[in-house]
């Protein structure tokens, strides 16, 4: 009996360390962050785009400074990285798009902080690169997104008679004719932006309105739509944080906003919008504070990959996967978890063994 008794004892005990390894397989399982394979080349300032299930990061800033035409190729599929053709120019704080199975890089500065208007279209099935017309104007750290087959470049900073100028320009693509248009300029210029598109309308989000120096002083939660059919403008619900340094990405029914930079740190910030109810909601955040950063969304995960760290210039290779319909238990973390169980446990067994001794207790006395 008392083989018996030793043997139930130890099955319990072994019962409650097997649930709890079950308990945080499960919690586990259930955060929206994943961390995947890094970008080979850490870097800055860096642009992305995705065509079918892959994550081309193109261009950015090096830890010495110095200006990038390195571009890689991440296979979501497989969380693997490959090199394919550098950009035919050094460029960072460029803007990025894909449409029809193109990758389309807008911008930028070029090396030694020069803006430039080049735009560059990269055709993954030949890996190569052709040079597509001009932007009216030269400028970097701007945003761009894809409405209805025309691309839109809006905001971003210019040089002039070395002065540093921030821009509310808003131009329009089109791919077909090779060919740019002026479009209603946003009404409140910025660079260091986030962008994002729902129901065919773009929503252009903070940034800041000034240069490299003094410029996280000058963060901004401004939220401007831009309708394409009606070319207007609109004011919507700010987001929650003033940021810069940012980077947005869309689903079908909100923008995310990650990452961004202040003096005294970056923000692992990730806020989410909604439109169609002109609301917030702060979202878990990122594992890796960092900004410069650069965000592509593939189904339902959005990919955030790069980005300096620290303030200033920083780079990482961090390579992060939100998954947007996943939400972070609203209990204890990890270790809180463990450690309550590290606790638990032992009373249980002693509790257990109790029970058992005075089972046998009683058993004697009949």
């Amino acid at each position: 009996m008392r083989r018996i008794s030793l043997f139930l004892l130890l099955w319990i005990v072994s019962s409650y360390s097997i649930g709890s390894l079950g308990i945080m397989e499960g919690f586990a399982q259930t955060r929206p962050w994943q961390r995947m394979s890094p970008m080979p080349t850490p870097r800055t300032e860096v642009v992305a785009a995705a065509i079918g299930d892959t994550i081309y990061t193109i261009g950015g800033l090096d830890s010495d400074g110095a200006a990038l035409d390195k571009v890689e190729a991440y296979n979501t599929l497989t969380d693997t990285w490959t090199e394919v053709a550098p950009l035919p120019i050094r460029v960072h704080h460029a803007a990025a798009v894909s449409y029809k199975g193109m990758l389309y890089v807008i911008g930028g500065f070029a090396e030694g902080f020069d803006p430039t208007s080049t735009v560059f279209m990269y055709n993954p099935k030949t890996d190569s690169w052709s040079r597509s017309a001009d932007m009216s104007i030269a400028r970097a750290a701007l945003t761009a997104e894809v409405i209805d087959g025309i691309i839109y470049a809006v905001g971003g900073a210019t040089e002039e008679a070395m002065r540093h100028i921030i821009l509310g320009t808003n131009e329009a693509y089109d791919p077909v004719r090779n060919s740019w248009e002026t479009k209603a300029p946003m009404p409140t210029p910025r660079e260091h932006l986030a962008s994002g598109i729902v129901a065919g309308k773009m929503y252009v989000i903070a940034g800041r309105t000034t240069g490299n120096v003094g410029g996280p002083d000058t963060n901004l939660a401004i939220n401007e739509e831009y309708n394409p059919v009606t070319d207007t403008w609109r004011t919507r619900a700010p987001m929650p944080s003033k940021r810069g340094g940012i980077v947005g990405s869309f689903t079908a029914e909100a923008v995310f906003v990650f990452g961004g930079e202040q003096r005294s740190g970056t923000f692992g910030n990730n806020e989410q919008y909604f439109p169609a109810n002109d609301t917030w909601k702060i979202r878990e955040k990122l594992p890796t504070p960092r900004h410069g950063l650069a965000a592509a969304t593939i189904g339902r995960s959005i990919y955030v990959i790069g980005g300096g760290p620290r303030p200033a210039l920083t780079v990482s290779g961090a390579n992060e996967r939100f998954d947007v319909d996943t939400v972070e238990p609203p209990i204890l973390d990890q270790p809180a978890i463990s450690a309550l169980l590290t606790i638990l446990v032992p009373v249980l067994a002693v509790g257990v063994v109790s029970i058992i001794i005075v089972a046998l207790k009683r058993k004697t006395t009949l």
